[in-house]
């Protein structure tokens, strides 16, 4: 009987601390769950064109794009932290920035391994949400306003002021190129008024538009070895948004301020010139430069599997042709804030808008459906499985279905 006692005494300890653990982590469990809403109605269920799964609040503002890993969660880079969030709306773990204040677009080569970009830093966080290592290449990065950072399989691009660091994936320095120009090594400094716009990178390539001291911009593209092989002149632009096709080119967009004056007693135009590049990275020229008048500032490009690039102004939808650059069709869609989002199954685009909707247009240019959401939809919408995954400027994430059937309405 004593030794009963013993047991039972044991157990009492043992369901003891298994409700304290219970009872610890029952508030996260409870908040997490009081902040998602299950769309299961049956007026939901009967939408004709687009059906809300789930919603999920409070998340707080995304300045980038959403990232999906293979384990079936995804990625919000948030101004102060990162949080990976399933497919069922909950989140699995969140991740503290490095107190910075500014959030950049993450990169996953496709490894265990994210990373995060910081004012001429990299961290690393692991798929569970771990801090891995942590490196500051610079103390002060002059001329980032936000964090760039671009990667592939094997290599991650920190461009700086003072040069370009290539890491490897485990935080060591592979190589350093600096200074970006020739002129730069008569510099005790590097030069004050170098800045960036936006990076990217394939298996290959490096690209970065950046300005020199004048505020010109140039398209400067390098190889894995830090060979620099071209530069190519921008000019005065507003926005840039690169596009490596991943087979040997490169598409941009990029927006320019109209002239102040304009030759022969014509009117200065009040319109930006929007110019759609293709280049390719052993030719250093562009193939084809498309040129658009626009009213804001040209989004990043996607191009679909069957040759058309797709980009947004804040009041069109254009379809460029990547074969000669010529311009396919152009809808005219109101506030258009987000970059385009292609389904090659459905053949459709999905964009958003600053009117806190989410817009479904076809392939051929034609408007089929609209769903209004809860914020601005300034972040690119994700198609992942068949579903819609878009954030909005109101803390929201919604999970979506697209339904509608083009057989049914005889089409």
């Amino acid at each position: 009987m004593p030794g009963n006692n013993y047991q039972i005494k044991n157990c009492m300890i043992l369901a003891g601390c298994f409700l304290l653990i219970f009872m610890g982590c029952w508030p996260l469990k409870l908040l997490a769950a009081d902040n998602i809403k299950y769309y299961n109605s049956l007026a939901e269920k009967a939408q004709p064109n687009a059906q809300i799964i789930w919603k999920r609040s409070g998340l707080g503002k995304s300045p980038s794009d959403i990232v999906f890993l293979p384990n079936h969660t995804m990625l919000l880079s948030l101004a102060d932290k990162i949080l990976c969030i399933d497919e069922q709306g909950i989140v699995k773990w969140e991740n503290k920035g490095n107190g910075q204040g500014k959030g950049g677009a993450l990169v996953w080569p496709g490894d265990t391994s994210i990373f995060a970009p910081g004012l001429g830093s990299v961290r690393e966080i692991k798929v569970n949400g771990a801090n891995g290592w942590d490196l500051a290449v610079v103390p002060t990065a002059k001329g980032l306003k936000t964090p760039l950072l671009a990667g592939c399989s094997d290599l991650l691009y920190l461009p700086v002021a003072e040069g370009l660091y290539a890491l490897n994936t485990n935080g060591g320095i592979a190589w350093i190129m600096s200074p970006w120009e020739s002129a730069d090594r008569y510099f005790l400094n590097s030069p004050a008024g170098r800045s960036f716009l936006t990076c990217a990178a394939d298996s290959n390539t490096f690209y970065v538009i950046m300005a020199d001291n004048k505020g010109r911009y140039q398209l400067k593209a390098v190889d894995k070895q830090g060979v620099i092989l071209w530069s190519f002149w921008l000019g005065d632009i507003l926005a840039a948004w690169l596009y490596p096709d991943g087979q040997g080119k490169v598409y941009l967009t990029t927006t320019v301020k109209p002239n102040q004056q304009s030759g022969g007693g014509k009117k200065a135009s009040k319109l930006n010139t929007g110019s759609i590049y293709c280049i390719e990275r052993d030719g250093k020229r562009p193939l084809w430069q498309t040129n658009l008048k626009i009213n804001d500032t040209l989004s990043k490009p996607v191009l679909s599997s069957d040759g058309v690039l797709y980009c947004t102004t804040v009041n069109h939808l254009y379809a460029i042709n990547t074969v000669n650059g010529s311009l396919l069709w152009d809808d005219p869609l109101l506030d258009l804030v987000s970059a385009p989002c292609v389904d090659e199954q459905k053949k459709r685009i999905y964009a958003g808008t600053s009117n806190e909707t989410l817009l479904a247009i076809s392939n051929q240019g034609r408007m089929i459906w609209s769903r209004k959401l809860e914020g601005a939809i300034e972040a690119q919408p994700y198609l992942k499985d068949g579903y819609l995954y878009v954030s909005t400027q109101k803390g929201n994430l919604f999970k979506i279905k697209d339904v509608y059937d083009n057989a049914s309405k005889g089409e």
